[in-house]
């Protein structure tokens, strides 16, 4: 068993030079977005942010939790595993996020997947 350390944090108190160069997962809520996530993603956490709001706007609350332990392979498998968490228990609460094209890389990859 492996043990992934991620501490969500809201993105409004979040500092940029916190996530200069480092990959996470996210949770981001659009101002319209009352009960379901607008969006659940992971990577490198300020270029995805910055191409969300292209998308979505500039109006976006979330959580962040920054994974810096390991190599840059593991870290990367880690905001996976998180990401593909955070979409199994959306799905299971009935609130899986409104944006999201695809449930993520992990989860496509992966036959347990049940839909």
């Amino acid at each position: 068993m492996e043990i992934i350390h991620a501490d969500f944090v809201p993105t409004a108190s979040t500092p940029v030079d916190y996530l200069l160069g480092h990959m996470g997962t996210y949770v981001l809520w659009s101002t319209r977005a009352s009960r379901r996530p607008s969006y659940i993603g992971e990577g490198n956490v300020l270029a995805r942010m910055v191409k969300h709001v292209e998308t979505y706007g500039s109006n976006l609350t979330g959580v962040v939790a920054v994974l810096n332990e390991g190599s840059e392979k593991q870290r990367k498998a880690h905001c996976e595993l998180l990401e593909a968490t955070l979409f199994e228990v959306a799905e299971a609460l009935d609130i899986s996020p409104t944006h999201n094209k695809a449930p993520g890389a992990l989860i496509l990859r992966h036959p347990w997947r049940r839909s």
